[in-house]
């Protein structure tokens, strides 16, 4: 059954005929897709089989991490998925939900080319460059400015952490730059995702960003992320 952007999906039917068609009548536009499966005991591998279909048009190969977690007070940094890759930005990811928390952790995503025009608005804030990299792998850096242009204006970003180095900020402190973009790009939300067991949320990381809200207990997701060049566990 078809719901806008939400899709009941039977995983007994043609599940190729019926998702192919709702992610590509989404993800361009809207920016994100949201499939719902019933839960089984077997449900991840029921995610990996509905976004190995998807895979055929979202990228030429996936890598995919399970992700166990217990309660945090923090919010996610609001960011671009794969902002530190020293090669490109994934074009597309999903987040599905094995085990709910008992509250809070909600997905939150946020339209990049909406917040593009507002930066772009400001005299000088999109002229800011920001170097990325990750812990896990610091010797690889990439630089960003604040808006690219890839068919149209997005942002490209990742709220302040320590493996952020801003390289140019114009007539902006640091703190400015922070508390300026990160302003505008809450002031773009597209939805606040409250997940249920079954859920599986595709997501145009190209023309979105996202964060994750404090949470208490233990949950269980499934990350999946589309041409991921440090990643690439399943190929076509």
């Amino acid at each position: 059954m078809l719901m806008s952007n939400v899709l009941f999906l039977d995983t007994k039917a043609s599940v190729k005929s019926t998702l192919l068609p709702f992610l590509s009548a989404n993800l361009p536009t809207e920016g994100w897709a949201l499939v719902k499966i019933e839960p089984s005991v077997k449900i991840e591998s029921d995610m990996l089989v509905i976004c190995t279909l998807a895979g055929t048009d979202l990228g030429e190969n996936f890598g995919y991490h399970t992700l166990d977690a217990t309660g945090s007070n923090d919010i996610l940094a609001l960011h671009t998925e794969g902002i530190s890759n020293d090669s490109r930005i994934i074009p597309y990811f999903a987040l599905g939900c094995i085990k709910p928390s008992s509250s809070g952790g909600e997905t939150r995503l946020f339209d990049g080319r909406k917040a593009a025009a507002a930066i772009d608005a400001i005299p000088g804030l999109n002229d800011v460059i920001i170097e990325y990299s990750a812990l896990a792998n610091p010797q690889a850096r990439i630089r960003y400015p604040l808006v690219v242009t890839e068919g149209e204006r997005v942002v490209r970003y990742r709220s302040k952490v320590e493996t952020n180095f801003i390289i140019k900020s114009g007539k902006f402190s640091e703190d400015e730059v922070y508390q300026h973009v990160d302003a505008i790009i809450q002031s773009c939300l597209l939805v606040s995702h409250k997940w249920e067991a079954g859920d599986l949320l595709f997501v145009n990381n190209l023309i979105t960003l996202h964060d994750r809200l404090p949470f208490t207990g233990h949950r269980r997701m499934l990350r999946v992320r589309y041409d991921d060049t440090l990643n690439a566990r399943i190929r076509y």
